[in-house]
């Protein structure tokens, strides 16, 4: 009898729990919104689906009798839709934004969607808005498949895109620069890498560019240096500082690829210049003094060799005379020298002087 009695109670409290679970399906469907929206194109999804993160994607005249049929199987919700002007563009707009999401669909020929992991349900419903939006202010009785091209309503959407930044200009130039500060260093690298991938591409660009605004970027190059000069110099000296073992090796690396170059515009300058130069030259010793003569005297020990060879190596003066290079200022002030130079010049007074050429570029008389 106990027995009996257990069973019936457990069979009875089974009933009155399975009646219960059907009275809050009735009250759930109860509570569900009505959409009194007509000709939408809509994004929906049921209970079973949520952790897979897939959506349904449909179109519907009545979009209240549509989601009561889903409900028959599934407790679905609607997460979005937008009504459009009539049933063709209805049509017609669910057509795009089924071909704009095709890369996500669950199988193909199926209206289901994976939303991936990393993004959000912005990824679809702007893809809604987009389309909505860009036949907004269509005229219902037209024939969207029939009247508009394909590069109309590509002019159609741009319109709608530039309409929204002019309206939204402040807050878009704000987000931008929020993610640009947050996202730097990815910027950073994406940048690196599309540059490294079009080289050739972004130097051609670069160079036609700086052509064209040649005049504005060295103005604002100028007027950058001038707001920012005890920062760039404190920079540049830092640079310097770390990094002098690598700019004297390639200083001296270039100079040796180009040594004829150096002494050949050294040379012209130096004779353009000449008065200004030896102005210079006399001033620096004057202010540092010091300074030059222990450098003087650092390079004389550091290439004693090379300058006692350069000045005890036997040249012939113009005079006919031949003698060590060191000596040749003090022979030029001697009788010697100036009536030799005479009397060669008496002797052949159609021949051009002997000319010696220093090291250095300049010509000794």
């Amino acid at each position: 009898m106990k027995e009996e009695n257990k069973f019936l109670t457990e069979a009875h409290l089974e009933k009155n729990k399975e009646i219960k679970n059907l009275q809050n399906k009735v009250i759930q469907k109860q509570r569900k919104p009505k959409c009194d929206d007509r000709n939408c194109v809509y994004l929906v999804q049921d209970e079973h689906h949520k952790k897979e993160r897939i959506y349904i994607i449909g179109k519907a005249i009545d979009l209240d009798d549509r989601l009561s049929s889903y409900n028959k199987t599934h407790d679905t919700e609607i997460i979005y839709y937008r009504s459009c002007n009539s049933a063709k563009q209805m049509n017609h707009i669910e057509k795009c934004v089924l071909t704009k999401l095709d890369r996500y669909r669950e199988v193909a020929n199926h209206d289901r969607f994976i939303l991936p992991e990393n993004k959000d349900i912005s990824l679809f419903t702007n893809v809604f808005d987009l389309f909505v939006d860009a036949f907004s202010d269509v005229d219902e009785s037209v024939d969207i498949e029939k009247d508009l091209t394909e590069d109309k309503i590509k002019e159609r959407q741009m319109e709608v895109r530039l309409e929204y930044i002019e309206d939204n200009r402040e807050t878009i130039n704000e987000n931008r620069r929020v993610y640009n500060k947050e996202n730097a260093e990815q910027i950073a690298l994406v940048h690196k890498q599309y540059i490294e991938n079009n080289k050739e591409k972004s130097d051609a660009y670069q160079a036609e560019y700086r052509e064209h605004n040649k005049d504005a970027l060295n103005a604002y190059s100028k007027k950058y240096y001038d707001n920012h000069r005890e920062e760039h110099n404190d920079i540049s000296a830092k640079y310097r500082e770390e990094h002098s073992d690598e700019i004297n090796e390639n200083s001296r690396k270039y100079y040796e690829e180009h040594t004829e170059e150096f002494k050949e515009y050294k040379k012209e300058y130096y004779e353009k210049n000449k008065e200004s130069v030896l102005e210079r030259a006399k001033e620096y010793y004057i202010e540092n003094k010091e300074i030059v003569l222990e450098k003087t005297k650092e390079r004389y020990v550091e290439n004693k060799d090379k300058i006692l060879a350069y000045q005890t190596e036997k040249i012939l003066c113009e005079c006919g005379v031949i003698l060590q290079r060191n000596y040749m200022a003090k022979h030029k002030r001697t009788e010697i020298h100036r009536l030799s130079l005479e009397n060669k010049l008496a002797e052949n007074p159609s021949k051009e002087v002997l000319k010696i050429t220093c090291s250095c570029g300049h010509e000794v008389r």
